[in-house]
């Protein structure tokens, strides 16, 4: 291993021991709008579309808009308990 790789991942353990969060922050969702949404009976590949068009599901990384892929939206469900 080079020098530079393993000064690198020394690095990312030492801020992973000291409780830091590593990666870009996760999109926030809004939990009672797809609540309300799920409980109408739509589908979470409706809900999805919905609030994709309704702009709720975007995040900037880089300075470039993005939008939440799907898979992402169906793990950060899951991980809300939804």
């Amino acid at each position: 291993m080079s020098l530079t790789s393993e000064r690198t991942k020394a690095g990312l353990a030492r801020a992973r021991l000291s409780g830091r969060r590593l990666g870009r922050r996760p999109t926030q969702i809004p939990v009672d709008v797809v609540r309300e949404y799920l409980q109408l009976g739509l589908t979470k590949k409706a809900v999805y579309r919905m609030l994709v068009k309704q702009g709720l599901l975007r995040y900037q990384e880089k300075g470039v808009v993005k939008v939440l892929s799907y898979n992402q939206f169906l793990q950060r469900l899951k991980t809300l308990g939804l």
